[in-house]
Parts: C-alpha cells; structure tokens; sequence
C-alpha cells in the first residue's frame, strides 16, 4: 500500500562541503529510510538525507558533511564523502509509506562553485586530549626539562585559544608504558582506555625523534623531528599522523635559565623555531579536527531524556538537534587476526536539547519505544 502526501514546506537545509567546481542546478531526487520502532520523525530526517546525497550523486558533486538544523529539526546525519560546495532551497515534494519504510522525494539546488571552508561541526568544540611526548633519546632533550610535559600543554594552549577545542591535559599518562606493561592489550583498546578516563572525544600523542646537536667546528646545528598521532577515543583509530622536521643553525644547547615555552625562551633561536614547528603542528592538528564529526556520550537517562557530557562550553544550545546511536555490547574483532575495530554502532532517534549546563545537556529523544544507555554516543557529523 502506497500513501502519498505532497508538502510544500521549504526546509532550509544548508550542507557545507569540499568539492571541485560544478555549475549550480535544480535536481531531484528520491530518498527512503525503514521506519523503527513508528519512529516517523527519524526516518524522514533519514530519507531527506539519503535523497540528498541522490541529488549530489547526480550531480557529480560528493557530499563530506552533516546539514545545519532546520527550524522544524530537520538533522541529516551526514555521509563519507568528500567534496566542495553547498545543496540550498530543498524542497519535499512529496511522502508515502510502502510497508515500513518512508519515502521522500525532494528537489534541490545544488552548487559545486563554492569554497566554504568550515563544517557545521566545526561550531562545536571538541574534547582533545594531550598525552605526555614520548622522548626517543633523553640525551637529545636533557636542558630542555620537563618538555615531554610541556611541549603537548602549550599544543593543547594554542588549539583551545583558536576556540576548535576543549582541551583536557593528559600528560599524566604515558602511551608507550601502557603497550609496553599492558599484557597483551591493544593501542586501539589503550587509546579508548584513557579517553575514557579523561573523558575525551579525541586524543594526541607525540614522538620526539630527533632533537641531537651536531657540533663542528666554530658552529652548531641542532635537529628537530617530531612526530603528532591523532586517535578517535571512541574506536582507537589512528585518524592522521603528522611529521615535522626543522633545524636550528649557529644553536647548541639550550641555557637553564630559559625554561621551556616562556617567553624568554621563545626569544632564542631553538624557541622561535620550535614555536614555528608548533603552529604548524597546530594548523594541521585543527584542519585534522574541523574534518570529524562532533560525538558525546551518553551518562544517564529518566524516560526519553538523555545526559550526556557536552554542554555550553562545548558550544552546546538549546534546540539543538543530534542524532543518537546505541553501541553494540561486542566489539568487532578480526576473527582470524584477533585485530580490534570497535563497536559497531545503530542510529536510534533525534534528540532535541532541551536544558544546558556549562559540562553537560539534557536532550528528549523522538519517537515511540526508544531508549539509550550510559555509554551509547549522540553526534553531530558523519
């Protein structure tokens, strides 16, 4: 049986993307997602997203975010793809039901020609944390004290200042110790481990390889080489990795007196290039971020309200709304490699933030008969 309904509501839908150019043009497209749980709401956000990515598929144009919200709480929980430009003026055309799944068919706008840099995402800030620097050789490092500490805290300093991130200090732990003593633990499951003793979305790791002086006759040349690891807290994937290679020409060693980023130490030679080496970790550090999906988790719930732990200063507001998703109990594992994935993860309803507290929201999720658990994740992103 097939129910149709035309609605002529304009969802004001705006995707930020990453594309090559293409003119603009009108297209439709068809879209459907199955209806759980009579959770009607969720599967049309669902299907208006799928026929969204149809329009861009048409178009040739690929799509790499999540929509903004729409005054009625449209959410489109965003796809892999990967482009430039912007899908504007969507327009439902029509809705029907064939068994349990809803359909929507949608015209749109669609324009490659733009160049917009920042996703949605990007509004809110995400938890990093910052692990203590592992130090290959102490020789290299012994009058720069403390740096494995603070090289990471000043890391950590300059994002938060640039208002992407929260940042958490970490530097208490040391990555290489726990694969080291961890008994056969995995640097996926050590990752996911300390993100969530620190209560963090994603987690920075660095290597100091090289920091020796090469002394020679009447000169000095001392080397650089830094490697930064970026990990997802919540599977322990490796999201990007980063080398930096410098030099600093007529320096040796650093004088006791200058004492790591201050800026008495920043006015030497190392310092200034070291602090070069830092904003360009940084930059890279927080194109890394502006690419990844906002995601909280879940700490309680009383019904169909939801707490979870992101709240205004994360950016978190008021009729905001996010999608949520309930983690599997297993993990996946490799059965033949015993190699660790992560937990596979199912979309469960919309959740409307409702209060905000400067570390947390309460949101209400849509739908009949859905429900999560401490632990399942709310996002905003693919």
């Amino acid at each position: 049986m097939r129910l149709n309904k035309t609605i002529f509501a304009l969802f004001p839908i705006v995707l930020l993307l990453i594309c090559t150019e293409v003119q603009a043009k009108f297209v439709e497209a068809e879209g459907s997602a199955q209806i759980k749980n009579g959770a009607i709401g969720s599967a049309r956000e669902l299907a208006v997203q799928n026929a969204i990515k149809q329009a861009m598929i048409q178009s040739n144009v690929q799509v790499a975010t999540s929509t903004l919200i729409s005054s009625n709480a449209l959410v489109a929980d965003s796809s892999r793809f990967r482009s430039y430009g912007k899908v504007k003026d969507v327009v439902v055309l029509s809705e029907w039901v064939d068994s349990d799944y809803l359909f929507v068919r949608i015209r749109a706008e669609v324009d490659g020609s733009g160049s917009g840099k920042h996703k949605p995402s990007s509004r809110y800030r995400k938890k990093l944390a910052a692990l203590q620097f592992h130090i290959e050789d102490r020789r290299h490092t012994a009058d720069l004290a403390n740096v494995e500490f603070e090289w990471p805290r000043e890391i950590l300093r300059m994002l938060e200042n640039g208002g992407l991130v929260l940042a958490v200090d970490g530097t208490k732990y040391n990555l290489y110790s726990y694969l080291q003593h961890g008994q056969g633990i995995t640097d996926k499951e050590v990752i996911i481990k300390i993100a969530d003793n620190l209560d963090c979305q994603f987690v920075l790791f660095g290597v100091v390889r090289d920091m020796s002086v090469d002394s020679r006759f009447l000169s000095h040349q001392r080397k650089l080489e830094i490697d930064t690891y970026l990990y997802d807290g919540v599977t322990g994937a490796m999201i990007a990795r980063h080398r930096f290679s410098d030099h600093v020409a007529g320096e040796g060693y650093n004088l006791a007196s200058n004492r790591f980023a201050t800026e008495g130490f920043y006015r030497t030679k190392l310092g200034s290039t070291i602090r070069r080496v830092m904003s360009r970790q940084v930059a890279l550090i927080s194109d890394d971020l502006e690419q990844l999906p906002f995601v909280a988790r879940v700490l309680r719930t009383e019904g169909n309200m939801v707490f979870f732990n992101a709240g205004g200063l994360a950016q978190v507001q008021p009729g905001d709304t996010l999608m949520s998703y309930r983690l599997a109990n297993e993990a996946l594992i490799d059965p033949e490699k015993g190699h660790f994935f992560g937990y596979p993860e199912e979309p469960v309803a919309t959740l409307l933030v409702k209060q905000v507290q400067p570390l947390f929201a309460v949101g209400i999720l849509e739908g009949e008969n859905v429900s999560l658990r401490a632990g399942d994740i709310i996002r905003f992103g693919w």
